[in-house]
Formats: structure tokens, C-alpha cells, sequence
């Protein structure tokens, strides 16, 4: 019976390391440019790798405490599959306080009251006003009456003038905090969903290539809601992935309380037959 128990409780381990490495994964490389260019999204899908190969390992030292029987193995094992519960639930816990923080977000249109999206407002604007005008002069393609109707008032048909605003001389000089990878989270939104601006809809593309066309759509409600859908996707499965492990953790407590329990049966029959003897 303690057999089935603990193997039921390695098979359900397995499959919650499995699932991360899978679901962490596909998230990665559905939008393979946000996540590259976004380092806490790509740093967090990376650890949902590790963990999910983290417990695949640990279902080995199972299976080898198991084949072994030895008692310190089996608490060990145990002690491993409750730290890994404590950090589903708390990836669990930070999910919602995120889902509850995003309205917030939502609710701030002028971008003045958080701080993040202050960053990237203040970057906007000021990306905005540099590239194609007085500060840096970029490369455009398109006719006169067209680069006028979007604002473009200083370009030229020479290719190796910029065409983002990463490439004018004076964004080195931007004194905005986190501008670097700021500016590369916008280039990838707006590679992606073809919009430009942040709190403020600019009408033409500023982070990315400006010979692009027209900007559809302000960046900010396409960042905010890219957070949040990913963001309710791990809810429900570390909800799920948080349950599994909960199971198998009481089956693994089962498991070691049946051994116990035989050891102590074993121990006391012998006792009796020194005795007896």
C-alpha cells in the first residue's frame, strides 16, 4: 500500500515538472521578441523552467529512496516536495497580488501616479520630440506632404541616418532611468502590435523603424494588457500545478507514516522473538 502511495506521489511530481517546462516554454516563444526584449517576463519563464526541471530531478531521489526503502531518504524526499509547495503557492500569491495591482495601472490614463509607467511616459515623450525633428535627423522613405502630415520634420534620403531613436547620438544623453531596456520593451511592442506612444498615441513609429507606416494604437494599453492575460494564465495553472502537489505531498506523508508504522511492526516482533528466545 505505501508503495502505491509514494510512487502515485513521484508520478504527480513529475507531471507538475513537466507542465512548467511545457507551459514556461510556449509562453516563451509565442512572442518570442516581447520575451526577449522584456528581461523580467523572459527571467520569470526561465525559472519556471528550472523549477519544473528541478522536480523531475527531485522525482529521481524518489524513485531512488523508494527502490532503497531507506527512512532518512523518505523524509528527505518529503522535506524537498514541501519546499517546492511553499514556492507554488507563493508564485501562486504573487500572481494575484499582480492581478489585483493591474487596475491601477489601467486606471492610471495620464501615466502620473505609478512609477513604471511614468518611466515610460517621460521616454515617450521624449523619444517622440527627438527623433525626425531639430535633435536628430532621420532616415525616410516616404513623400514630403506624407512625412508632414505625421510630424517628420527633419529626414533624409541618405540610409545611414536613423531610423529609431536608439540610433541618434543624443539618446545616450536621455536622462530617464531605464531607458536602455525600456526603449527595447516598446521596440518589441511595436514590432508586435504595431502601435506607438505610451500615454499618448504617436504617429509614427518611434522604437522600431519609422519607414513602418502608421501607428495603430497607443503601446501602453497593449503592454498592460499583455501583462494581464499572461498574468491570468499562470494564475490558473499555478492554481492547478499548487493543487497537484498538495495531493501529492499528503500522499508522500501517507506513505512515510505506512512505512513508519511497518518499521515499528518489524522492530516489535523482533523484540519478542529475542525475547522469547
Amino acid at each position: 500500500m505505501e508503495q502505491k502511495l509514494f510512487k502515485s506521489s513521484i508520478f504527480l511530481l513529475f507531471i507538475v515538472g513537466v507542465f512548467w517546462i511545457v507551459f514556461s516554454s510556449v509562453i516563451y516563444y509565442e512572442h518570442i521578441e516581447i520575451t526577449e526584449a522584456y528581461k523580467l517576463f523572459q527571467n520569470i519563464l526561465i525559472l519556471g523552467i528550472v523549477f519544473g526541471s528541478v522536480l523531475i530531478l527531485w522525482c529521481l531521489i524518489g524513485l531512488n529512496s523508494n527502490s532503497k526503502q531507506v527512512n532518512c531518504m523518505y523524509i528527505t524526499y518529503n522535506v524537498g516536495v514541501f519546499v517546492f509547495l511553499l514556492a507554488s503557492i507563493a508564485a501562486l500569491v504573487l500572481t494575484i497580488i499582480l492581478a489585483n495591482k493591474i487596475p491601477d495601472y489601467q486606471n492610471d490614463s495620464d501615466c502620473t501616479s505609478e512609477s513604471i509607467l511614468i518611466e515610460f511616459s517621460e521616454l515617450n515623450k521624449k523619444s517622440f520630440q527627438t527623433l525626425c525633428q531639430s535633435d536628430c535627423q532621420c532616415y525616410y522613405t516616404d513623400i514630403t506632404i506624407q512625412a508632414f502630415q505625421l510630424g517628420i520634420r527633419n529626414y533624409t534620403s541618405y540610409t545611414n541616418e536613423p531610423i529609431r531613436v536608439q540610433q541618434c547620438k543624443v539618446f545616450e544623453s536621455f536622462d530617464i532611468d531605464n531607458k536602455d531596456s525600456n526603449s527595447e520593451i516598446l521596440k518589441a511592442f511595436e514590432q508586435t502590435y504595431q502601435c506607438s506612444g505610451f500615454c499618448s498615441k504617436n504617429s509614427y513609429y518611434v522604437y522600431s523603424d519609422v519607414n513602418d507606416g502608421q501607428p495603430i494604437g497607443d503601446c501602453k494599453h497593449q503592454i498592460i494588457q499583455f501583462v494581464e492575460n499572461n498574468n491570468n494564465r499562470f494564475i490558473i495553472a499555478s492554481s492547478i500545478m499548487t493543487f497537484i502537489m498538495i495531493v501529492a505531498f499528503i500522499l508522500s506523508i501517507l506513505q512515510l507514516f505506512q512505512t513508519q508504522k511497518v518499521y515499528d511492526f518489524q522492530k516489535k516482533n523482533a523484540e519478542l522473538y529475542v525475547n522469547n528466545s
